[in-house]
C-alpha cells in the first residue's frame, strides 16, 4: 500500500510550525498482541477522513521515514515508545518531521545521561520536528 504524501504547497503556507490533523498517519498495535487497544481504536481511526495507517503490523525503515516526512501528525499505539519504528538516526535526517503522539508504556520515559541532558523517544521526535 502506498503511503500518501500531502501536497508540499500546503506545508509551505504555514509560517509557524503547525499540525494539520487531517494529515495523520497512525500505527496501531504493530506487534499484534494489544487486542483491546486495537478493538477500541481501529474503527475510529479508520473512519477519520484524511487519516491513513497500519493496524497489527509494523513499518519498515523506508516506510517510517516516508510517514514521518509526509504527514503532519504521527499517532502510535503500541509497546514502548515506538523505538523499533522511530530510530533517532532516521529522525535526524527528516527535513519536515511529523509531530508525534506516542501512546506506549514507556513513551514518556527519560534516560538519565549524567552531566548531559536526559533523553527519550519524545525528545528525539521533538528535536526532529524543530526547524532545520
Amino acid at each position: 500500500m502506498a503511503i500518501p504524501c500531502p501536497n508540499e504547497e500546503d506545508r509551505e503556507e504555514c509560517r509557524w510550525p503547525c499540525v494539520n490533523v487531517a494529515k495523520t498517519y497512525y500505527l496501531l498495535n504493530p506487534s499484534g498482541d494489544l487486542h483491546s487497544t486495537q478493538q477500541t481504536f481501529e474503527q475510529w481511526f479508520s473512519s477519520i477522513r484524511g487519516w491513513h495507517g497500519k493496524v497489527g503490523e509494523g513499518l519498515s525503515e523506508t516506510e517510517s521515514a516516508r510517514v514521518l516526512g509526509c504527514h503532519d501528525l504521527f499517532v502510535y499505539f503500541g509497546h514502548g515508545g515506538g523505538e523499533k519504528y522511530l530510530k533517532t538516526r532516521d529522525l535526524q535526517r527528516i527535513q519536515h518531521c511529523a509531530a508525534a503522539l506516542l501512546m506506549g508504556c514507556s513513551s514518556g520515559a527519560l534516560q538519565f545521561n549524567g552531566q548531559y541532558g536526559s533523553t527519550g523517544r519524545h525528545t528525539g521526535v521533538a528535536n526532529a520536528r524543530a526547524e532545520k
